[in-house]
């Protein structure tokens, strides 16, 4: 993020983030179990779709449907080596509705770092495919992924050095193959993080 300046101060503020299809995605697994025979198998794997889709915003405290304080949004994206991932809804079992997005403020003076941005903490949980592994069919994780999302701000240069203002980035908190039995604390604690999500969409 970026501290709170005099001249570019950090102000709370609802809005809904955008959605639609992005190019520029990603993946990285810290914990991949290459295969080294095949070329595609790489442990940065390039989306080739990812979809963010706003099902609805709404207030929660109290609860209402006007002012956009925290929106739930359906992610998904497939990778070319057929590796995926996509948030599922099990609300009200656990506190998200799919990919809660919450927004918690702006910056607005495009002159001053990081110029005018917007932020939400994002909060969900996915299943994540792995299909880079040596020992053959793909593994699918059970996933609650933490992360952020901006808007706007000094741009970042992406593939072939284009300039994007918009970044997701999302970690797995609690990460278990599917099927294996579910072990709590599921919140409250920090967890190895197995696999990193992100898009710098342009």
């Amino acid at each position: 993020m970026a501290p709170d300046f005099a001249s570019n101060p950090f102000v709370p503020s609802d809005q809904a983030p955008l959605g639609g299809v992005w190019s520029g995605a990603g993946f990285y697994d810290g914990l991949r179990d290459v295969n080294a025979s095949s070329p595609t198998c790489e442990a940065n794997e390039a989306a080739a779709l990812w979809n963010n889709s706003n099902i609805a915003s709404g207030c929660l405290c109290p609860l209402a449907l006007t002012a956009p304080h925290a929106t739930a949004r359906h992610m998904k994206a497939i990778a070319g080596t057929l590796s995926s991932f996509e948030s599922i809804n099990l609300f009200p079992a656990l506190p998200w509705y799919d990919v809660v997005s919450t927004s918690i403020g702006s910056w607005s003076n495009d002159t001053s770092y990081p110029g005018a941005e917007h932020v939400w903490v994002d909060e969900g949980v996915f299943l994540h495919t792995e299909a880079c592994t040596v020992s053959g069919p793909p593994v699918t994780y059970v996933e609650v992924k933490l992360g952020a999302t901006t808007e706007g701000g000094y741009p970042a240069l992406v593939s072939l050095l284009v300039p994007s203002d918009r970044f997701t980035d999302m970690v797995d908190n609690y990460s278990v193959p599917l099927g294996s039995p579910i072990s709590p604390p599921y919140f409250g604690s920090m967890g190895p993080s197995h696999h990193l999500s992100f898009v710098c969409p342009f």
